[in-house]
């Protein structure tokens, strides 16, 4: 998110509005201020939490009042007995503090926050604000901080050199990075021990911040917002823009893990609760509505927007974009989504939202038991390894996310032809079990792999499993295949990427993988790629998740059955029985959602 978006944040969360109990749970979010959204839309749209940013005060009052406590004052007064919960949010990362900043390789000019210095003070003013917040009975809970991360080769001040060398290693050089010969390397490597050690250091920061904060109130929920993508330079293309002219931009930090390990076609922020292992529990799914002039209009896996073309003056998207990304997101097992920033919707972003709120989110929450995705039978293999290695460039920042683009590619792909699918995590797989249930695994762009991963998929491919790589791949192992993932990495390189190139792309990749995919069984199948199939799971039965993706015409097609079914139409109530082909038709922002009743159609996608 660019800095004018730290404003205030604003989180909309569905489930907790009413006494109504939803047995799937869903929440969304956006940004605001004092003034907008007001309470009346924030209830139309099913608003029951307000996030807003606020800097972490400084000092405080004899009475432990904040000395900035003018716009929470006015904030909780003006939500007071509208049953919406209000949660801070502090964004520490960005305070301006040159003694306790990061140092990068390439500037002798600190900035961000480092995460080898001590949070004692941000510990204190953390509980003395939290203190005073208690007071309010709507207050409830923190978001400490907003898209923290490292920047690349690592943060080398003194204080993270010292701790580094004391685990016997010095930080690695620029050619450790550039040069490294080797592509099968030991988990002990220089470059991946550095950089563990950074990532180590991070989370450490918060989760000890978060244990502070629970130790005096156990019940408080601790929030944070991942690096994200626009952040990170994910979709920055910049020729001939080496490390030590790229650093002096703003958006130069990692990309969290998250946002790779959860494949969503227009998500392009995260908002998750940190426990004592990190952040992994994702909360809601995050959108920005607003275009900066001169900014950067698309961040997700693919454009957000209507299509893609520099800004020269402030722009929001689409309303008819806005209902894509809503019923989409929600389709693909979101437990939320953040409508970002609030002052950017509408009216008629919020009869949207509330339309949707109304005819789609509420009855299907209250309809249906916890939905979640169902496990697949493909991977997409995402190397972090090869991402580590990566993190220093030649050419352009882009390049750093090249093998996270094609990897995107795969995941479009695959989500389009209707396979269920997952992606895989080098650093996930602990064993040989972690890869079992899946028949084939994909990868594109892959360079480097830890030894002990290399081994596990050599023993996953000796069971008679596939292992499908791209033919210009440095790794040797499994099955090199003639098919090119870099098409959408080449758009996005040039700056003008839209969607039609990711389509263009899923056309390349279907005439090279299918064969390899044709025995990779789903419930059903669909003979357009405007309709997205999004498949989800109570455990016990599917439910098909059928989204128009088209702007602005009707679709019509049909689904074809692997066998006859029993369905039920969650929103009309229609049920039907023996079910072997149905035809759909779906107008623009509209949804079907079918539950398959029969058990094996589960088993049919595993």
């Amino acid at each position: 998110m660019s800095k004018a978006c730290f404003k205030f944040l604003l989180i909309i969360t569905l489930g907790l509005l009413s006494k109504l109990v939803f047995a799937h749970e869903f929440t969304i979010i956006a940004s605001g201020d004092t003034r907008y959204p007001s309470v009346e839309a924030c209830h139309k749209m099913g608003v029951s939490i307000l996030w807003f940013y606020i800097k972490l005060p400084h000092k405080f009052d004899k009475n432990g009042k904040p000395v900035n406590s003018k716009k929470m004052n006015l904030l909780f007064k003006r939500f007071k007995g509208s049953n919406i919960t209000l949660i801070p949010l502090l964004n520490i990362f960005n305070e301006k503090n040159s003694s306790m900043g990061q140092m990068s390789r390439f500037s002798t000019q600190k900035c961000y926050r480092c995460f080898s210095r001590n949070n004692n003070d941000i510990i204190r003013r953390t509980l003395l604000l939290t203190k005073w917040l208690k007071r309010f009975e709507n207050f409830g809970g923190l978001c400490i901080d907003d898209e923290p991360g490292i920047q690349p080769g690592g943060c080398i001040c003194k204080n993270c050199t010292r701790l580094f060398q004391k685990t016997g290693y010095n930080v690695p050089s620029l050619d450790d990075y550039l040069k490294a010969s080797e592509r099968v390397v030991s988990e002990n490597n220089l470059v991946l021990t550095w950089d563990n050690f950074q990532k180590t250091q991070m989370v450490n920061y918060y989760t000890s911040l978060a244990k502070a904060i629970k130790e005096k109130h156990p019940k408080l929920k601790i929030f944070t917002i991942p690096a994200a993508a626009y952040f990170s330079g994910k979709q920055l293309t910049i020729p001939n823009c080496k490390p030590e002219n790229f650093i002096k931009s703003k958006r130069r930090v990692t990309l969290d893990p998250c946002h790779i390990r959860n494949f969503q076609l227009y998500v392009q922020f995260y908002i998750n609760e940190i426990d004592s292992s990190g952040w992994k529990n994702k909360i809601a799914d995050g959108l920005c509505l607003y275009m900066l002039k001169n900014g950067v209009p698309n961040f997700s896996n693919i454009p957000v927007y209507d299509k893609f073309k520099p800004v020269t003056e402030p722009a929001v998207i689409s309303v008819a974009a806005f209902k894509r990304f809503i019923l989409q997101t929600f389709s693909e097992g979101a437990k939320g989504i953040v409508y970002f920033p609030g002052r950017s919707l509408s009216p008629q972003h919020v009869e949207a939202a509330a339309k949707i709120y109304r005819k789609y989110i509420l009855p299907i929450c209250t309809k249906t038991p916890d939905l979640h995705k169902p496990e697949g039978k493909v991977a997409v293999l995402y190397s972090t390894t090869t991402r580590t290695f990566a993190d220093i460039w030649q050419k352009n920042p882009l390049e750093r996310y090249k093998h996270l683009h094609e990897s995107d590619a795969l995941a479009y792909y695959l989500l389009k032809k209707g396979i269920p699918f997952e992606m895989l995590l080098e650093n996930e797989i602990s064993c040989l079990d972690d890869l079992q249930h899946f028949s084939v695994i994909i990868s594109s762009g892959l360079n480097y792999l830890r030894a002990d991963k290399f081994k596990l998929l050599e023993k996953y491919l000796k069971k008679g499993n596939k292992l499908l790589i791209d033919k210009n791949s440095k790794i040797n192992l499994g099955t090199p295949i003639d098919f090119d993932a870099s098409y959408w990495y080449q758009a996005v390189k040039k700056g003008n990427q839209s969607e039609a190139d990711m389509e263009y792309q899923a056309d390349l990749l279907d005439s090279a993988l299918s064969k390899y995919l044709k025995n990779i069984s789903a419930p059903c199948k669909i003979s357009t790629r405007h309709i997205n199939m999004n498949y989800l799971t109570d455990g016990k039965n599917i439910y098909l998740f059928l989204v128009n993706n088209n702007l602005n015409k009707k679709i019509s097609s049909e689904i074809i059955f692997n066998t006859k079914y029993d369905i039920y139409d969650i929103i009309s109530e229609e049920h039907r029985n023996n079910v072997g082909q149905m035809p759909v038709i779906i107008p623009p922002g509209e949804l079907k959602v079918i539950k398959i009743k029969q058990h094996q159609a589960l088993r049919k996608i595993k």
